[in-house]
């Protein structure tokens, strides 16, 4: 199967230049690795276009989602068979790529989201919001689906992209375009009986007294919240009409 790897990027200059190391050297069963630069301000488009990487540029910051919506199409206009996520702020490890794809590769699972939670998972310096809030809303989406959720936020995730179009083909929503997208469609996943998914251990690290996230608690945290509630609905509703 076909892997493509998507990278959002939105002003990460002092984190993209060890990503691109890291990648160089640690990319199992990785086809080809998209950086989907989001209208930043800073030196980072620059630094992708000297990784040779390939990459899409958008001028203006449109949000997450919408960085999504993009890398998506594109795997799906490129004939790729598997999406994995890495974040642009370098603080997913990519020697993970082997525990998150071989699960879809070797075992037939349709969706993989990561933990850092899990017995062999790490957690580096995560800030302490997050290190509190997470395990409350991990509970939360585990009593919501009846399935058991120990990192609901852990952006390192794969999925087999014939999988999503199934579950979700009209994605290219506005009110997707924000931190919505992740949690929708993780909830659509959690919530569809023929899905066959697992989560499984990873590390995911802080730098010291550096910011590597964008996500502002008070005003983003219902939009990534909500969206939970809203996929469970939809599956009830799509069950209900089986």
């Amino acid at each position: 199967m076909k892997v493509l790897c998507f990278i959002p990027v939105f002003n990460e200059e002092s984190n993209l230049d060890q990503l691109v190391r890291e990648i160089n050297t640690e990319n199992y069963k990785i086809d080809e690795f998209l950086f989907v630069n989001s209208g930043s301000t800073d030196s980072s488009l620059d630094i992708i276009k000297e990784s040779g990487y390939k990459y899409l540029s958008i001028k203006k910051n449109k949000g997450l989602g919408y960085l999504f919506i993009q890398a998506i199409n594109y795997g799906i206009d490129n004939n790729f068979d598997i999406f994995v996520v890495l974040s642009g702020n370098n603080k997913m490890n990519p020697k993970d790529f082997k525990t998150v794809l071989d699960p879809i590769l070797y075992n037939d699972f349709d969706f993989v989201w990561g933990s850092r939670f899990l017995e062999e998972g790490m957690s580096i310096n995560t800030p302490k919001f997050r290190g509190s809030s997470i395990p409350v809303l991990s509970k939360i989406v585990s009593l919501l689906f009846s399935k058991k959720v120990t990192d609901a936020t852990n952006g390192f995730r794969a999925f087999k992209i014939n999988k999503f179009i199934e579950i979700l083909p009209t994605f290219d929503k506005k009110w997707l375009y924000g931190y919505s997208f992740e949690t929708y469609f993780f909830g659509l996943f959690l919530g569809n009986k023929k899905i066959k998914f697992t989560e499984v251990p990873v590390e995911i690290r802080y730098k010291k007294d550096k910011k590597h996230t964008k996500i502002k608690p008070i005003f983003d945290y219902p939009s990534i919240v909500l969206p939970f509630f809203v996929a469970k609905f939809i599956s009830i509703k799509k069950n209900l009409k089986k």
